[in-house]
């Protein structure tokens, strides 16, 4: 690549950021969303739910089978050998946690199980749990074995409804649909169907679900709503794309004063998951932010909860706690032993406007504490923010991870 003047690279990034594609982009997810306002939104019974409402022919969504034809169709055709009967299918009745029996029986609880008069349709629904194990059997055995004898008169389809690529079950006989998949061989058909017979409120909710599961905020991202412009995006300015990308990925040019830095910490989520990620491109690389961009960045996707997560590590045969409150301003307190957020800390009275001087007080006050007990010099050389563990983290499968672990994650699921 030719060098490109400051002047250009500017000229380069204003057209960006002005481009309409862009804003229509950063508009879609800036918008106001029932489901992302709700919270906690990776929750998998919340996606059951709505799974099942969508694919329930007698639910309040105007669509009658529609989307639930749509699915089996989709079923069928990640198996070559399988001929699903259709006959009956808008009588299917869903329920969700439910048992092959009843909801009283021991057979363990399907996500969602659909039942009519000649099918059984099981779906096992996995954002990011790993499967559980009922007295040391898979769940998806137990899934498996209890319909194989209870339904055993009808057809049984069985299907693992996933986030990732990567996830699997035991049980080899369930039929594998990513939310990607579910995304464009069923919502979006059902969002067109809503078009066709003026389903206006339906429409509503699938668009803003679809929005939803491709926030690119969201962790994980579900799926990929919107590849037209995150193509149309790439291919008008791939040019400086791959300059952020140069310069991000060394070190030496990464000054954190320069436009391409503060552009790329401004908009990184929409460049690595609105546009590379749906394209099939390797995110860029943002392992190398300095403590200040990380503490935003993991603010941002709700790792960090101002006012409820904290910061600790241990140290000095202490536990030294960072709090930071809702106007970002961090607090430092010890606790001697081991702490598990259930302890009184006595926080020391300065605030801070940033991690390092709020860890360096409280540090200096322990280490005077033990040269007076000892009466030796104790050396205080400090820890780094990718060292510090969460407590009360936004997201559950981070609590009690180091933040260096849950950037290497990030990294990791952009790539």
């Amino acid at each position: 690549m030719s060098e490109i003047s400051t002047v250009e690279i500017k000229n380069m990034l204003d057209d960006l950021e002005n481009d309409n594609d862009f804003i229509e982009l950063r508009k879609l997810y800036e918008t106001p969303n029932c489901f992302t306002i709700m919270g906690d939104k990776r929750r998998e019974e919340w996606h059951s739910n709505f799974v099942c409402w969508l694919l329930d022919p007698n639910e309040n969504h105007g669509l009658g089978k529609f989307p639930l034809v749509k699915f089996l169709d989709l079923v069928e055709s990640k198996c070559e050998e399988l001929n699903i009967d259709k006959t009956d299918v808008e009588n299917m009745e869903f329920k969700k946690e439910s048992s092959a029996k009843d909801q009283t029986d021991n057979k363990g609880r399907m996500d969602i199980l659909g039942t009519s008069t000649s099918l059984i349709l099981v779906i096992e629904n996995k954002i990011k749990a790993s499967e559980n194990s009922k007295n040391d059997k898979p769940q998806s055995d137990v899934y498996f074995d209890s319909c194989e004898q209870v339904y055993k008169n009808r057809q049984r389809v069985y299907v693992l409804l996933k986030a990732s690529s990567d996830t699997s079950l035991e049980n080899k006989n369930f039929i594998h649909v990513t939310y990607q998949d579910l995304l464009d061989e069923v919502i979006k058909p059902a969002y067109e169907k809503c078009e066709e017979l003026k389903l206006e409120d339906t429409k509503s909710v699938l668009k803003q679900y679809a929005l939803d599961i491709s926030n690119p905020f969201s962790d994980p991202q579900l799926a990929y709503a919107n590849k037209d412009l995150s193509e149309n995006i790439f291919k008008k300015h791939e040019e400086i794309i791959s300059k952020i990308r140069q310069t991000m990925s060394d070190k030496k040019d990464r000054d954190k004063e320069s436009v391409i830095y503060v552009f790329f910490n401004k908009y990184k989520e929409y460049i690595n998951n609105a546009i590379l990620k749906p394209l099939d491109k390797n995110a860029i690389n943002d392992s190398r932010l300095d403590t200040k961009d990380t503490i935003s960045y993991l603010m941002r996707k709700k790792y960090i909860i101002p006012g409820k997560t904290k910061l600790y590590y241990n140290r000095l045969n202490k536990t030294f706690i960072i709090k930071i409150d809702e106007k970002h301003k961090f607090w430092a307190g010890y606790y001697e032993g081991k702490y598990d957020d259930s302890q009184e800390v006595n926080y020391i009275i300065k605030e801070c406007d940033s991690l390092h001087p709020a860890a360096a007080m409280i540090e200096e006050i322990a280490a005077a504490e033990i040269e007076r007990k000892a009466g030796s010099k104790n050396s205080n050389p400090g820890i780094g923010p990718r060292h510090m563990k969460l407590s009360n983290s936004g997201v559950k499968d981070a609590e009690g991870m180091t933040i260096g672990k849950i950037l290497r994650s990030i990294n990791n699921s952009n790539m």
